[in-house]
């Protein structure tokens, strides 16, 4: 009987103990859910101003009819934007 005690008390420690790990587990992945939430935003937010850029770029282009000057920028920043689409794309999955 005292070894049923035993075993009952060591388990209800375990079980105390495992949830307490998993109250520890579930708040981490609440703020690793929080801060992918901010990054997103971050992201589109970046996506945004590069977009901007982009078409400053661009109507400068136009306007000054410099064309080969700012070519590799506005690439630079297309690329960025494929980028920055992949990682809002699968940060969201």
């Amino acid at each position: 009987m005292k070894e049923l005690f035993e075993s009952i008390t060591h388990l209800e420690s375990k079980l105390i103990s495992l949830t307490e790990h998993l109250k520890q587990l579930k708040d981490k992945n609440n703020r690793l859910i929080s801060d992918n939430k901010r990054l997103i935003n971050d992201n589109e937010d970046l996506k945004n101003e590069l977009c901007e850029l982009k078409e400053g770029f661009e109507q400068n282009k136009l306007n000054k009819g410099n064309i080969n000057s700012s070519s590799p920028v506005i690439n630079r920043i297309d690329q960025m934007l494929i980028e920055l689409e992949w990682c809002i794309d699968h940060m969201d999955a």
